[in-house]
């Protein structure tokens, strides 16, 4: 059985969740930008309904980096996304 992957891209309106293997993704997902705290609840819920796991995200905009990782824009300006996950 290949490993099942996940990916994240975050948007200005929008997060895009993907799952997937060597071979093709097998699941995705988009969730309307709303509060930092719903849209983690999201992107959890979706990785553990398809068993993936997931690392790679990518970000429109600044990231900041030092003890967390945090975005520098809108709605997630300051927010920690490495501390949420």
């Amino acid at each position: 059985m290949t490993a099942m992957l996940g990916a994240i891209e975050v948007g200005g309106t929008k997060i895009i969740c993907a799952a997937g293997n060597a071979e093709h993704i097998v699941a995705r997902t988009r969730i309307e930008t709303g509060t930092p705290e719903a849209v983690v609840d999201a992107i959890v819920a979706f990785f553990q309904r398809v068993g993936a796991a997931f690392s790679p995200i990518a970000a429109l905009g600044k990231l900041c980096a030092g003890r967390d990782l945090c975005v520098r824009r809108g709605t997630f300006a300051d927010f920690g996304v490495r501390r949420a996950f």
